[in-house]
């Protein structure tokens, strides 16, 4: 099939599986980062500790955490859904990179929710 002047490989049961695969990835990411950003909409106000009482970045008036943890979900959403296109072009090894880089920002933002864990590190 012709689409543009290039040539499309044709779709097969494996391209369709890797798809079906890729819309889990997506609604995975999509979760993550609603969860982002109602984390962010939990921001704390003026009633905050200082920030030396519990050493929690919540209870830190401004503290950059709360943006930097949405900002990696977005981030990991983004390429999830480059990802996706990638898996439609056929292009599995861009695709497998795309969404390693996804799952290490999801693991960064987990960790940087674990840290501000009372206990934490």
């Amino acid at each position: 099939m012709r689409r543009s002047g290039t040539e499309e490989p044709e779709a097969t049961a494996g391209n369709a599986a890797a798809l079906a695969v890729a819309t889990l990835l997506l609604v995975a990411a999509l979760a993550g980062t609603g969860l982002g950003f109602i984390i962010l909409g939990l921001e704390c106000d003026n009633s905050c500790l200082d920030p030396g009482v519990n050493g929690a970045w919540s209870a830190t008036d401004g503290a950059w955490q709360w943006k930097a943890q949405f900002g990696l979900t977005l981030v990991g959403l983004v390429l999830t859904i480059v990802a996706i296109h990638k898996v439609d072009r056929c292009h599995y090894n861009t695709a497998i990179a795309l969404w390693t880089s996804a799952a290490i920002l999801y693991g960064a933002w987990a960790l940087l929710l674990h840290e501000n864990t009372i206990g934490g590190f």
